[in-house]
């Protein structure tokens, strides 16, 4: 068990408490990361924004993976008081974290969810042993339609509204949920562009043979090549910050997001990814997904269908170098105001909730 960074307790009003954001250890640094830090950036904000608050501190840490084990699981937790909040980012290790011990000690426990959903209709599902589809989409239990439900924890928060909407079909021992995806990095590099020449389409993500996304993905990938040809490139194996500052240095270009079911307007987009390229203030050519997930992104990514993608992409990259820059910075402008931490929480209501439980005493 390791604590990543902390924001000091304040002495003030009543005795302390801690808003913890907690995610397995062996996904430290990465999948996870841009949940993990909006949640952090998020619950900062409110804590240094009134001094009612002085007495809450933040912190991060990531837990050991006890898989199956639940007395050992339920050891890495004892660091818990009551009356404070856990935010658990991701799959990895869920099953495992001890959601009713925690309950009984009046935890405010919050799920974040990082996997795109699906129904499973011919398949058993189980929320301690976590089923996916061959394109890697988590099934969803089939009599809530969540992946857990309010027997465990008290909010469940998403980064797609296809997600929440599936939770939200029956309103069967449904949690409170809220749409939080993944929002702004301000201290991400943001290189401008400085090529004169149209630059390539460069996705990054998994492809070909063996992929974890599955044959349509690929099915998808062979129409782009075939229409775009070297203009369309693709990279897996960037895999940190300081590699994808690289990546941004050595070349300019445009960047490609599809689905794992690609083709289909209906599935979540692909908040993880965008994050970091839009943090970065690189232009982006997206296909459609979830409507109200694309709404949050009007004026920030370019939409298309597959079939228009090939020329979406090359109204942008016909572009000359000042037209590029100048559009790049616009689209920053405005993500970098409406993906604020602080921002995605205040709409969510995650703040008057907050208010509520740590000031209020109504958790």
């Amino acid at each position: 068990m390791t604590v990543a960074r902390d924001v000091a307790g304040r002495h003030g009003n009543g005795p302390s408490r801690t808003a913890w954001v907690a995610s397995c250890d062996v996904t430290a640094g990465s999948v996870y990361k841009p949940a993990v830090r909006t949640v952090y950036d998020g619950l900062q904000a409110w804590t240094a924004a009134s001094p009612h608050h002085s007495n809450i501190s933040v912190r991060q840490i990531y837990i050991s993976w006890p898989r199956f084990n639940s007395t050992a699981a339920r050891l890495q937790f004892d660091f818990l008081q009551p009356a404070d909040l856990l935010v658990w980012v991701g799959v990895a290790g869920y099953a495992e974290v001890p959601w009713l011990v925690l309950r009984a000690r009046s935890v405010r426990l919050i799920y974040y969810n990082s996997e795109p959903l699906t129904d499973c209709p011919h398949r058993r599902v189980s929320f301690s042993r976590p089923t996916y589809t061959n394109d890697g989409q988590q099934c969803v239990m089939r009599g809530t339609g969540c992946v857990i439900d309010d027997t465990k924890v008290d909010e469940l928060w998403d980064y797609s509204v296809h997600n929440l909407n599936l939770c939200n079909r029956t309103q069967a021992r449904s949690p409170q949920m809220r749409f939080i995806p993944p929002g702004l990095v301000s201290d991400s590099p943001r290189p401008t562009q400085r090529q004169r020449d149209p630059p390539k389409l460069l996705f990054l993500g998994s492809i070909g043979y063996n992929s974890s996304a599955g044959s349509s993905r690929n099915a998808c990938w062979a129409r782009l090549k075939a229409t775009l040809g070297e203009q369309l490139v693709h990279r897996f194996d960037i895999w940190s910050d300081a590699a994808f500052g690289n990546l941004l240095r050595n070349d300019d270009y445009i960047f490609l997001n599809i689905h794992r079911r690609c083709g289909g307007d209906t599935v979540p987009l692909e908040a993880f990814r965008l994050q970091k390229l839009l943090s970065a203030a690189q232009l982006v050519v997206s296909e459609h997904a979830q409507v109200k997930d694309e709404e949050r992104y009007r004026g920030v990514i370019s939409f298309a269908a597959l079939q228009n993608i090939h020329a979406t992409y090359q109204l942008l990259a016909s572009m000359n170098l000042d037209r590029r820059k100048a559009l790049a910075s616009r689209r920053y402008s405005t993500y970098s105001q409406r993906f604020t931490p602080d921002n995605l929480f205040r709409q969510a209501g995650a703040y008057e909730m907050l208010h509520a439980f740590f000031v209020a005493g109504k958790g």
